[in-house]
């Protein structure tokens, strides 16, 4: 059956799109799901100007089967496109899938785009449905992540304290900083230029990337976005003494009306100021600012490249287990 697909522009659209991934998110990625719809909202119809967010809804006889979402880089990577889709569960296997990715690829080539990534979930040491239908659309596997999970409620805590002496004891010259929603004034310049790099800087496997433009006006635009969605962001980085230069810094990311579930964003040291623990100290104050900050945070979700070891051993100290698998696929368009 053929699949009309209309964009999403409204909060009555918005609510349909959220449906079908309520269902779904749980099911095909147990413990995670669905953002809030004030999170889809928040960004209609266009999403920042830097980062192009565009949600579609897809009809087969009047009912909604089959939602999709494709996000455009405006400032850099303009060859790049990356799309998600979502079919309804007891609808699948219909071929609305494809028919949706078809009209994803369709809009990233109008935009100019070279490249579209799926990204796909599968358990540890298995396989799923995702993956071989990102295999039939003729997709390559371009980076292997492994998603881990961290359970507030056994954290050891003297194990954290532990790892935090030690890393205090390497990071002599540097003090902490921290901040909720909006980073400091002061610091913008270096956290433009700590974002500039993380692509270059963590592992991206064979994904079609290119280092990112940001510079303040960029930082500031993603801080509102993250407001207007209704999440809260608690930041903590690493400043070296000597020239107050902000060198770290990592940000987990909390919906503030479901704050069961917290993610961890991204944790980024400055190349020229490794092997002082940064990352892990930081991580472990970050942490507890996010348990001072919000009650109800139950679990803190995170991704790794599997060659990205240095960040899983800090994780896998702090507590953090693998839960699932998941793969970026990659196609020339």
């Amino acid at each position: 059956m053929d699949v009309t697909v209309e964009k999403v522009a409204d909060e009555a659209g918005a609510l349909a799109w959220h449906t079908i991934a309520a269902l779904a998110v749980p099911l095909d990625h147990p413990g995670l799901r669905a953002d809030p719809v004030e999170e889809i909202v928040a960004l209609l119809p266009d999403g920042p100007p830097s980062q192009k967010k565009c949600f579609y809804l897809g009809r087969a006889s009047g009912e909604a089967v089959v939602v999709g979402s494709i996000e455009l880089p405006m400032v850099d990577n303009l060859h790049f496109s990356s799309a998600a889709i979502i079919v309804t569960p007891r609808l699948r296997r219909r071929g609305y899938g494809r028919q949706m990715f078809e009209y994803l690829r369709e809009q990233a080539r109008l935009a100019g785009r070279s490249v579209l990534v799926v990204r796909t979930g599968a358990p540890l040491g298995g396989t799923s449905a995702g993956e071989s239908f990102a295999r039939a659309l003729g997709a390559r596997p371009a980076l292997e992540e492994i998603r881990r999970e961290l359970k507030l409620a056994t954290i050891n805590r003297e194990a954290l304290k532990l790892l935090e002496r030690q890393a205090l004891e390497h990071s002599e010259g540097y003090e902490l900083v921290q901040w909720i929603d909006h980073a400091p004034e002061g610091l913008l310049v270096d956290a433009a230029r700590l974002a500039s790099v993380f692509v270059t800087e963590a592992p991206m496997g064979e994904l079609s990337l290119e280092a990112e433009r940001w510079d303040p006006a960029r930082i500031r635009e993603w801080e509102q976005e993250t407001v207007a969605q209704g999440r809260m962001r608690v930041s903590t980085g690493a400043l070296h003494i000597d020239t107050g230069r902000l060198v770290a810094a990592t940000n987990i990311a909390v919906a503030r009306s479901r704050p069961a579930i917290a993610y961890q964003w991204g944790t980024l040291v400055d190349p020229d100021h490794r092997g002082h623990r940064l990352g892990l100290l930081a991580k472990i104050a970050n942490l507890r600012r996010l348990r001072r900050e919000l009650a109800g945070v139950e679990v803190v979700e995170t991704w790794n490249a599997l060659d990205n070891t240095h960040m899983v051993a800090i994780n896998e100290a702090m507590g953090f287990f693998a839960v699932e698998r998941f793969v970026e696929w990659q196609l020339e368009i």
